[in-house]
């Protein structure tokens, strides 16, 4: 499927919605007590911590694709009752039950500064679509056949991204994508502003496939 791109089907109409319906990119405000993350995720690394901590943030800013993304995360984080199990084992249930999107093995290079939170959100709400495509009218079948993301997969998630992107941006509003969440202070005057956002979006969103041949 490398290379191919996300078409819709022309025809009957199919249950579910759109997959840009309904959402928005959120930003975090300066929060004046740190979130609580729960023990049984404290103790996967920090990786575990920072990507709890900004799902936290995102769904008290009112994401509902973040409060998904961490009930599932503590789901998987909570399915071995004995708190002294390892954490290879609790990581190998996590990546078993499908339950986060981006690699959180140690080693993992992510940023989760205001591009790479940006980037997440768009990879949530592609991983959701890929764990329930009936829940989307219509490139939910291309959702569900995406490959594992990794760095030999990930382009085809990217693909579908850069579609979900220009859905965004054909709405009336505007403010939909906050691009003065991305600094763009440096950009050269032969680029242009869009061009330059995309490349941060894709260069972030890249950095959160797991590596080939990680294991836990």
């Amino acid at each position: 499927m490398s290379g191919s791109s996300p078409k819709t089907t022309v025809g009957a109409p199919q249950a579910g919605r759109p997959l840009e319906e309904d959402f928005r990119f959120f930003t975090i405000p300066p929060a004046n007590t740190p979130p609580q993350i729960p023990e049984s995720i404290c103790r996967l690394g920090t990786q575990s911590k920072q990507y709890a901590s900004v799902l936290l943030q995102l769904s008290e800013a009112g994401s509902s694709d973040a409060t998904k993304a961490m009930r599932l995360f503590r789901k998987a984080c909570s399915k071995r009752v004995n708190a002294n199990a390892p954490i290879n084992a609790v990581m190998r249930d996590v990546y078993k039950m499908d339950a986060v999107p981006l690699n959180l093995l140690p080693g993992a290079r992510w940023q989760l500064d205001d591009a790479g939170r940006l980037s997440l959100q768009l990879l949530i709400r592609i991983w959701l679509a890929r764990r329930t495509p009936h829940a989307y009218s219509d490139i939910g079948d291309y959702a569900s056949s995406l490959p594992q993301f990794n760095a030999d997969g990930y382009y085809e998630w990217w693909t579908l991204a850069r579609l979900f992107i220009d859905r965004i941006l054909r709405r009336k509003d505007p403010l939909n994508i906050p691009t003065h969440a991305v600094p763009v202070k440096d950009i050269s005057p032969r680029i242009g502003t869009r061009v330059y956002i995309m490349g941060k979006l894709r260069q972030r969103f890249k950095s959160f496939a797991r590596k080939l041949g990680d294991s836990v």
